[in-house]
């Protein structure tokens, strides 16, 4: 049996089970896996580990290789900065199709609200 690294000796017993899960969900490779991994990721790393580790996958993303932006992942405190950061990646297909789900579920007083906006009739 090889004889374990010094890493190994010194690293936390939640981050080598979250390492295993990780092996697990890559594997699996299905949306079951992913969430849960993330249930786990939430179970055993700080709420900074997690923004951290999905900050170092983020940049690994090749952005020219995209077709799309997926779902919007809140990663920060402000969430007009958010949306605005998502829709520049979104492609227009994913724009139209959140929008749409997004109005419909607007109170009726918010969408009198940003009509004006959205129509240009705000001046």
């Amino acid at each position: 049996m090889p004889k374990p690294s010094l890493i190994s000796k010194l690293m936390r017993p939640a981050y080598k089970k979250v390492s295993r899960c990780v092996g697990y969900a890559l594997t699996l490779g299905d949306d079951d896996g992913w969430v849960a991994l993330a249930e786990i990721l939430a179970a055993r790393l700080t709420q900074s580990e997690r923004m951290a580790l999905g900050y170092a996958a983020l940049c690994s993303v090749d952005e020219g290789k995209l077709e799309g932006a997926g779902y919007p992942l809140p990663f920060g405190d402000d969430a007009e900065k958010e949306a605005e950061y998502w829709a520049d990646r979104a492609s227009d297909f994913e724009r139209a199709a959140y929008l749409m789900a997004c109005w419909k579920r607007l109170s009726k007083e918010s969408q009198r609200g940003l009509l004006p906006v959205l129509t240009g009739d705000n001046k």
